[in-house]
């Protein structure tokens, strides 16, 4: 007992250490030498293969220099940035030379002499602005960041690993410097340039780009998981990292307030589809073990007779096309659970009940979950997809939501960024400012519309509009950038380097800020990353079945049915059914009697005849006993039958007022009472559906067609004859 107190202590103390721990790394800011250089304090590697590649590297590899370094790489790298603002001044005059023409300040765009396509193709040249919306990455100088990571793994494997770091140092400050103002979409680089340096076996560089991705993206769910991939891929055998991070990246996917709702959604309908292919599976037991039940019964409507073999062949082969063509999920489920009822115990019905209902509230689930889908990911993944991967049918949803009045600011601003890149600048304006006109606060629209004016060479109209987004943030690091961009190309180069200085984009300072969460301005435009699979959901939703009223998945509509008999001609499907009832109603007949006394339908087979006036076994009982018993009790037997004939005449009367044909069928006149039944419901269903709004949303407007097209119809007649057959054998 004592040793187990032990342990349990030594647990409680161990899982204590580590949760403090995870907690102390979370609230810790780091600086930028713990984020580039050498690993954070506090943190113990563990990890043999990492500290073998690090004994292995040259004293001094993969960390920063002294401070004097520090400072001859920043003024060597301001060095540069002037020299490529005096080459692109120096560009600029060559381009002016060549297209020549003047322009006035506030005068808008002047005819130059250069043709439409000309202008069209200008349209599209970069200005070096930096467009700001949250769905969109920008591709800048990859050509740039794809030579530089090449010499980087050429490095690796000459073994010289402070160029390598070098290098690495570049590629991230490119991505810095090339106008990306979301830090997960940096993030995200990192993780690909973490796996890129994982498959050239280059541990320790994939090690530190995770760490990096997740000092700044702390809150992204996908980098913790990633950096459980690394730790547990590099050392397998430190298993309490890999799992503190999965834990982390679960403890963010379910608690965040962008992706709780998604990953929510995603586990109630697995779940769901668990449940359901559970009861699925129970319903398939339960048919199994009262199949012998059943086919005693199915053995009375087939009888072996040679003669009824080809009309047994034609309906029975008509019977499986219908059910295996277009019954689904639930309609087999429905007519299985008719056909064993009466077969089951008390515990197994409510259990299949339960089953029932729940597979039928299933497509309301997906219902429900599609809607969520499409009010609040659904447009933004089309803008995101539309921006990302210039895709035509999600630029034509763009389209369409905004000619029809239903766009909102953010798919104006995307559908304009799409626009401005294909050249056509004044539907890009119109639909601009139309973003604008919907949300004045959009400090993205304002900078966009911006870099539009300055591609159009309005400078005036584009420093209004950086000066409108300033208004809204002063301290946007994007706009004041851009101005810098702009003065740049008025070639007023003091105005442009103050600008750039203010700005401080290119600086560690703007990741230092943004891990101290003191940078509201960027905060303010942190994309929402929108994971992957949220977009296949999304094409699986929208493009996966026939429908086009509205979303669905496809086991939904499989589950639910769908448009069941719509694909052949509606006579052939009345044909068809008329064929089977008719059918087995014939057998029906044939093997069918009735007690002379009280009127109980009796079957030859199960229940024969018992006496010579052809009663039933209730009513043969009663009379024997009657016979039988003291003289005195034979007025109780009297009463005691004439009572049990009056009220089944009752229930013969009220049956028959209330749903005409009733009163045959129980009387045992089948014939007559299943075809009045069948006109009864028929004509009440054509009553109240023929031509008035459906309230069936799978069924078609007219109450015939509505009737006849549903598959309930062919498993009630099925499931009627067999729970009449069932009452047979119980008397």
């Amino acid at each position: 007992m004592r040793f187990k107190i032990l342990i349990f202590l030594i647990l409680l103390g161990l899982t204590s250490i580590a949760l403090a721990y995870e907690q102390e790394e979370e609230e810790t800011p780091q600086s930028e030498e713990e984020i580039w250089g050498t690993p954070r304090k506090g943190k113990e590697s563990g990890k043999k293969r990492v500290e073998e590649e690090e004994e292995e590297t040259p004293p001094g590899a993969f960390e920063y220099a002294d401070e004097k370094d520090k400072k001859e790489r920043k003024e060597k790298r301001e060095e540069e940035r002037e020299k490529k603002v005096h080459e692109r001044m120096e560009e600029e005059k060559r381009e002016q030379k060549i297209v020549g023409g003047s322009l006035q300040p506030d005068a808008g765009p002047q005819d130059t002499g250069v043709t439409a396509k000309e202008k069209e193709e200008k349209g599209k040249v970069e200005t070096g602005t930096v467009e700001m919306t949250h769905l969109v990455i920008p591709q800048k100088r990859i050509k740039d960041i794809q030579g530089l990571w090449a010499e980087r793994l050429n490095n690796i494997k000459k073994r010289e690993f402070s160029q390598a770091e070098e290098r690495l140092k570049q590629i991230i400050e490119i991505k810095l410097d090339s106008g990306i103002p979301d830090i997960p979409q940096i993030s995200l680089s990192l993780i690909l340039e973490s796996k890129n340096a994982l498959r050239a076996n280059d541990n320790v560089s994939a090690l530190r780009l995770s760490d990096a991705a997740l000092v700044l993206s702390p809150d992204i769910y996908e980098v913790w998981f990633y950096n459980a991939y690394i730790y547990w891929t590099t050392n397998k055998t430190d298993l309490f990292k890999p799992l503190q991070f999965t834990l982390g990246g679960l403890k963010r996917a379910f608690l965040s307030i962008d992706t709780a709702p998604l990953i929510w959604g995603n586990v109630i309908t697995l779940i769901s589809l668990i449940i359901a292919a559970s009861g699925l599976l129970y319903i398939l037991s339960l048919l199994l073990k009262n199949a012998n039940n059943i086919l005693h019964n199915l053995s009375h409507l087939f009888p072996s007779g040679r003669s009824q073999f080809i009309s047994d062949l034609i309906w029975i082969s008509i019977f499986l096309i219908l059910i295996l063509r277009f019954l689904s999920v639930f309609h087999f489920i429905f007519i299985s659970s008719i056909l064993m009822w009466l077969y089951l115990k008390r515990s197994e019905r409510v259990t299949l009940v339960i089953v029932i209902i729940f597979i039928s509230i299933l497509p309301y689930n997906f219902s429900l979950y599609n809607k969520f889908l499409d009010t609040h990911r659904g447009e933004s993944l089309y803008s995101y997809r539309a921006l990302k991967f210039e895709d035509e049918a999600a630029i034509n949803r763009l389209r369409s939501r905004i000619e029809s009045g239903n766009g909102d600011d953010k798919e104006y601003l995307t559908l304009g960024l799409i626009m401005k890149r294909r050249g056509e600048l004044e539907i890009a304006e119109k639909l601009y400012k139309r973003s604008i006109e919907l949300n004045a606060s959009n400090v993205a629209a304002y900078n966009n519309l911006g870099n539009l004016y300055l591609i159009m060479e309005r400078y005036e109209d584009a420093l209004a509009q950086y000066n409108n987004a300033l208004n809204i943030e002063p301290r946007s690091e994007i706009v004041r950038y851009n101005i810098s961009r702009l003065f740049l190309r008025k070639k007023e180069l003091d105005k442009s380097n103050s600008e750039l200085s203010e700005a401080k984009r290119f600086n560690e300072e703007v990741v230092s800020e943004l891990l101290k969460n003191s940078s509201s301005s960027i905060n303010r435009f942190i994309a929402d990353l929108e994971p992957s699979f949220e977009i296949d959901i999304i094409e699986m939703l929208k493009g996966g079945g026939r429908h086009s009223s509205g979303p669905y998945l496809p086991l939904e509509h499989y589950i639910t049915g769908g448009l069941i008999i719509s694909d052949i001609p509606f006579w052939l499907i009345v044909m068809a059914i008329a064929i089977i009832f008719v059918n087995l109603l014939s057998r029906y007949i044939f093997i069918s009697r009735s007690c002379n006394r009280c009127g109980k339908p009796v079957c030859k087979y199960c229940s024969p005849e018992i006496t010579s006036d052809e009663e039933c076994s209730q009513c043969f009982h009663i009379f024997i006993k009657r016979d039988v018993s003291d003289p005195k009790n034979r007025i109780a037997k009297d009463r005691e039958i004439s009572n049990f004939q009056f009220l089944h005449n009752l229930t013969i009367r009220l049956l028959s007022l209330v749903i005409p044909g009733t009163s045959y069928l129980w009387s045992g006149k089948t014939l007559k009472g299943v075809v009045a039944l069948l006109f009864s419901i028929s004509g009440f269903i054509a009553f109240f559906l023929f031509n008035r709004p459906n309230p069936l949303p799978y069924f078609s407007t007219t109450g015939f067609e509505t009737f006849f097209k549903s598959p309930f119809v062919i498993a009630g007649i099925i499931a009627y004859l067999f729970s009449i057959r069932d009452s047979f054998r119980r008397g």
